[in-house]
């Protein structure tokens, strides 16, 4: 690759790439539900069965089908023979945080067991923090420069390893599923080939520049959906996702708000949420659908869900249709039976509870738009039985029967591609 420029490895798109590693002249790329060993000179693609767990790192090849792999789990590090033809690990090692003792080696391979002392020992974790300042920079940013050349400002880099001359990468945007690319490092060429630059997402400080927000606007387009993430300690990233791209395909406008008490804008924008959930962050969502036009539609995940249900219930908003997804409908429901019961009190104050408390509101307020309820079956931090109440009371106090799609194969988070898509299929039947 001593001369190669950007290269696109292999025409093939990954969904959601958990790690990318260096393996005999090949490229292990191990995804949600499959891996796969990219032999780039050949131009050729080989799947295998997915490793249990997600490759922090190939410490060491050991033969042709086998090698050293670091999983990090626990705030431990573990050391495993990794057979990835046969999909076949064993535990060899395991060690602290500062890598200061070895818990356990159980190779009797001598080879092997220098290999691992010397990799634990001699680690350095230095590059590591470096490089994940840089990736904190892009993805704020939404813009790649090299040496004051801008590279790219739609692509965002998720997994990446260095090379002699250059580094591979996984790169994906939100409508965009990984691709892994090869860059030398003496190659200023642009990805323009690999960008789409009909649809461009944003990164803009909305409303007198408070609201952080990720946007992709066509004015020609009649309908907007306004995304909203949980956590709420969490944030946006231009990570590929399917229903992000079932909406621009429709030909929505997409917005993706980082509001209040989301990560990566300061300690200070992350504690104003603090005992202040349902209140200063529904302003600054408020304030951005007014500033919208056209039918609005809103999509929430977990506390975004319950966020998305609390500006349904806001007379003074005009929306289309929301999704609750995963969300919570009773703040006192989720104190007693969730397992985030701890992240509630964080958010919230008893004097404050009423207020902002779907269930209680709908005793004197009707919701202002249709809603749809989708949840997972089995939901161990938002229960699905809280949604199920709040459906019977809104029936019995307006007559209206609202919709709920209970699924069974899906979880709270939605992380695995195959969840998405269930959830999607729900969504499907919903839109005009």
């Amino acid at each position: 690759m001593k001369n190669s420029k950007n290269k696109l490895l292999y025409k093939k798109q990954f969904d959601n790439v958990k790690s990318l590693n260096w393996i005999n002249d090949s490229i292990l790329v191990q995804c949600s539900k499959n891996s796969y060993v990219i032999e780039w000179k050949k131009d050729y693609i080989k799947r295998i069965d997915n490793c249990a767990y997600i490759i922090n790192e190939v410490c060491r090849v050991v033969s042709k089908e086998s090698v050293i792999i670091e999983v990090i789990e626990h705030g431990k590090y573990f050391y495993y023979l990794y057979n990835y033809c046969e999909n076949y690990l064993t535990l060899l090692a395991i060690a602290n945080l500062n890598y200061s003792s070895i818990k356990a080696i159980k190779s009797e391979n001598k080879h092997i067991k220098k290999i691992l002392k010397n990799k634990v020992n001699k680690r350095d974790l230095r590059f590591r923090n470096y490089t994940l300042k840089n990736e904190y920079y892009f993805l704020h940013e939404s813009k790649w420069y090299l040496n004051d050349t801008l590279l790219a400002d739609t692509l965002f880099i998720d997994k990446c390893f260095l090379l002699k001359n250059g580094f591979v990468m996984s790169i994906n945007n939100f409508h965009m599923p990984s691709r892994v690319l090869y860059h030398s490092y003496n190659d200023i060429e642009t990805f323009s080939s690999i960008e789409d630059n009909k649809i461009k997402f944003k990164h803009s400080y909305l409303l007198d520049n408070k609201l952080p927000t990720y946007f992709y606007h066509d004015n020609k387009n009649e309908n907007t959906i306004i995304f909203i993430h949980g956590g709420p300690k969490s944030s946006y990233l231009p990570y590929y996702n399917i229903i992000i791209k079932y909406f621009l395909n429709l030909g929505f406008n997409i917005y993706l708000p980082n509001y209040p008490g989301s990560l990566g804008y300061g300690i200070e924008y992350e504690k104003m949420l603090d005992k202040k959930g349902g209140n200063i962050e529904i302003r600054y969502l408020k304030n951005l659908i007014k500033m919208l036009d056209g039918n609005i539609y809103l999509y929430g995940e977990s506390y975004g869900g319950y966020l998305a249900l609390l500006l349904s219930l806001q007379p003074d908003l005009d929306i289309y249709k929301t999704f609750v997804v995963n969300g919570f409908t009773d703040i006192n429901y989720q104190f007693i039976f969730s397992k985030a019961r701890k992240l509630m009190d964080l958010f919230f104050s008893i004097e404050n509870n009423k207020k902002f408390n779907p269930i209680n509101l709908i005793d004197f307020r009707e919701i202002n738009c249709e809603v749809v309820f989708i949840h997972a079956k089995k939901d161990y931090i938002c229960n699905i039985n809280q949604i199920r109440m709040f459906i019977d009371k809104y029936k019995k106090n307006y007559g209206v029967l609202l919709k709920l799609y209970c699924l069974e194969k899906i979880s709270h988070q939605l992380e695995e591609y195959d969840q998405q898509l269930l959830v999607l299929n729900s969504i499907e039947k919903e839109v005009n």
